[in-house]
């Protein structure tokens, strides 16, 4: 073959492995399931195991708060909560404001807090600007590589199935006490739920969360998120 048709080849197949990162996002969004499904949905409770036998209830109200209720044998003994600007974490009856490092931790919960944005399903409204930088494999799995940084400046790099399209892993860099450490969170387990596709496994650095029931915009009191009164001995 002659040289300028090798490069021509060469060209060609770079331009046709170079990805637009918005085609990625369209594509994806649209597997995701039912537009209007997502649209609506307002709060979400989840049950499952979280680790080894740890039972979980995460109460969710999509971008305005998350508890998380964890514990043995039916009985919750951790209960926590995320809402911006404020958090708070219980253990058995002892309920005491969370940390500048507690609330940085809990950045692992935070995929429930708004599924939309987690799962990049709001990007355009939200100001997320996509970047296309390849193609790697994460979990066994042949991805698209993009990084995608919100209307706040902060970045994740977000793999996506090159087959499915669904989301397989984020990456990201959390601040505790003024300490840069890297975060990622792996989706799996895609089920259907009202039409729309959501991930039944989440694995963080403190393990996997698997969901075992899903119920959609259920009744959430407006007292959720704030913390218990200590029980009196």
């Amino acid at each position: 073959m002659r040289p300028y048709l090798i490069a021509a080849f060469i060209l060609i197949t770079a331009s046709a492995q170079a990805q637009d990162a918005a085609a990625i996002l369209r594509r994806h969004e649209k597997v995701m399931g039912d537009a209007r499904q997502w649209a609506g949905l307002k709060t979400v409770q989840v049950k499952g195991q979280q680790g080894r036998g740890v039972r979980m209830v995460y109460t969710i109200a999509q971008g305005k708060g998350i508890k998380i209720d964890l514990g043995y044998s039916g009985i919750i003994n951790h209960q926590a909560a995320v809402a911006p600007g404020n958090g708070w974490v219980r253990f058995l009856s002892w309920p005491h404001g969370a940390d500048s490092i507690q609330l940085s931790a809990m950045h692992v919960y935070w995929p429930f807090f708004d599924l939309r944005a987690s799962l990049l399903l709001n990007t355009t409204a939200s100001g997320t600007k996509a970047e296309y930088l390849g193609t790697e494999t994460m979990n066994d799995v042949y991805c698209y590589k993009l990084r995608c940084t919100d209307a706040d400046g902060q970045a994740s790099i977000c793999y996506m199935d090159t087959a499915t399209c669904y989301l397989v892993m984020t990456e990201r860099t959390v601040l505790v006490k003024d300490e840069e450490r890297d975060a990622a969170i792996s989706y799996s387990n895609y089920k259907q739920v009202n039409g729309m596709m959501i991930p039944m496994s989440y694995t963080t650095n403190n393990g996997t969360q698997t969901i075992e029931h899903i119920e959609l915009n259920v009744a959430v009191n407006d007292t959720t998120f704030t913390p218990a009164a200590p029980d009196k001995n």
